[in-house]
């Protein structure tokens, strides 16, 4: 079997895989990207991806530009289900063209040095004395390939090959629950509003935002696209008694035919239809092993935006990676800060977010009607939700909110309790352990955590 030497493995070249290729590279490393597509389908989705404003500036890299834009994204209407109310936030995003910006980031990867094994597929990996060393792959012809390396990425995304495929002596996997795991399914269908008509439960063409309608047990969403048309769809987690995203778009569509067309012009694959909307992996590391991205549930859980994530996961386990090789040691210890920068930092508002998003899918779609038309839940809090950002109420928010929420006392206690949840396990995963023998004990806790949530919010399930 032919075997090829690199400081670095990257397994999947998406956003995450390009990210820590890319950083890596720049710090010095030898580093192969594999990646089971053609080099010129890498990025290939029907439709585009939402990326805010503040991911270019916090990597230094340049704004998207002419065809890869396909919107600029300004606001955000969020309606209750019974479409009665609804509220505005701002937001400040990029919605780009999946495929044309997964290509300029590989480009920028590849310019680095960075070797590319394209149409070459993970099969399982090479392990040593508790580390992972290597992996097996088959490429385009058929035949077998070992790669060799210093650390192993997974950024295979949603499926995460590497990582569900290592033993507990490489690293200590949490399997997701039903609960989080999301399946989507989406459409671009004509729109029938013109430009500047009032707003709708439809946005007019050109709006320059997304709607989203938030319901017990999944969303749906309607984004602008160009040439008149917009895509519409479903996500449903995978517990749902009503598991049928593909049907109930359709459904949803046909409800709104008076605005939208019938008239199906792409739709998503399988490959596009899962995604984890939950905290972030309690390790990203093992022996030799680094995970990022979708396969690091990097994923913040409201907004499903899965960019953001991904790219700065990447740029800190890059840092991680190249520290830990130049200093020998690629143990989950010599590993450990890439835990410490991500948790402390955007694990922690992950962490907070999840939580609310939990609430939000395990109330009655009534009591959401309600926190939307009162404003118990709206722009104030989802300005900063969106960008991954969590909130503090002042006391006299607290008299507001009260004042507002007072003819639904019970509900607004519920809220109060989340609040409180939702703030202790923000402050948990701040104070991540920068001892690694420490972290068993702050991951016991992470889990008596989510186990009050549970309970006061009544629900039989666990992480």
């Amino acid at each position: 079997m032919k075997s090829d030497t690199f400081q670095l493995i990257v397994i999947g070249a998406g956003v995450g895989g390009c990210s820590i290729a890319f950083e890596a590279a720049k710090n010095g490393l030898s580093v192969v990207l594999i990646d089971k597509r053609k080099k010129e389908k890498i990025g290939e989705k029907f439709t585009c991806d939402t990326i805010p404003s503040y991911v270019f500036d916090e990597l230094s890299l340049p704004l998207p530009e002419d065809d890869e834009i396909r919107l600029i994204v300004k606001m955000l209407k969020v309606f209750s289900p019974d479409m009665h109310s609804h509220f505005t936030a701002d937001i400040g995003a990029y919605l780009v063209d999946r495929q044309k910006f997964s290509q300029r980031l590989l480009h920028y990867t590849l310019t680095q040095g960075v070797c590319l094994y394209d149409e070459a597929e993970y099969g399982e990996p090479v392990i040593e004395n508790g580390f992972i060393i290597g992996v097996h792959c088959r490429m385009p012809g058929g035949e077998e390939k070992e790669f060799r390396g210093k650390i192993i990425c997974d950024a295979s995304g949603f499926p995460a090959v590497v990582r569900n495929s290592l033993p507990d002596s490489v690293y200590r996997n949490e399997v997701l629950n039903s609960h989080d795991v999301f399946c989507g399914y989406g459409e671009v269908r004509d729109i029938f509003i013109p430009s500047g008509t009032m707003e709708g439960i439809v946005p007019y063409k050109d709006f320059p935002g997304l709607y989203y309608f938030i319901r017990n047990s999944g969303y749906a969403r309607i984004i602008p696209e160009r040439d008149g048309r917009v895509n519409i769809g479903c996500w449903v987690p995978l517990n749902s008694r009503n598991f049928n995203p593909e049907k109930l778009t359709k459904q949803y569509g046909d409800s709104l035919s008076a605005y939208i067309g019938k008239k199906i012009y792409a739709s998503s694959t399988e490959s596009e239809a899962y995604i984890a909307l939950r905290t972030c992996q309690p390790e990203l590391i093992g022996n030799g092993f680094m995970v990022v991205g979708d396969a690091a549930c990097q994923v913040s859980p409201i907004s499903a935006f899965g960019i953001p994530g991904s790219m700065i996961g990447g740029k800190l386990a890059a840092e991680a990676a190249a520290s830990a090789i130049r200093k020998g040691d690629v143990s989950r210890e010599g590993l450990w800060k890439y835990n410490i920068r991500y948790k402390t930092g955007r694990g922690a508002a992950q962490a907070f977010i999840h939580l609310i998003h939990v609430f939000l899918q395990n109330i009655k779609d009534q009591d959401i009607n309600i926190l939307i038309k009162t404003g118990l839940l709206g722009a104030t809090e989802f300005n900063l939700l969106m960008m991954n950002q969590t909130y503090t109420y002042t006391r006299l928010d607290f008299i507001k909110k009260f004042l507002s929420g007072f003819p639904h006392i019970r509900l607004l206690f519920r809220l109060r309790f989340l609040y409180s949840m939702c703030k202790k396990m923000e402050k948990h995963y701040r104070k991540f352990p920068h001892d690694i023998k420490k972290f068993d004990a702050w991951g016991l806790k992470r889990k008596r955590l989510y186990q009050k949530l549970f309970k006061g919010l009544k629900l039989e399930r666990e992480i």
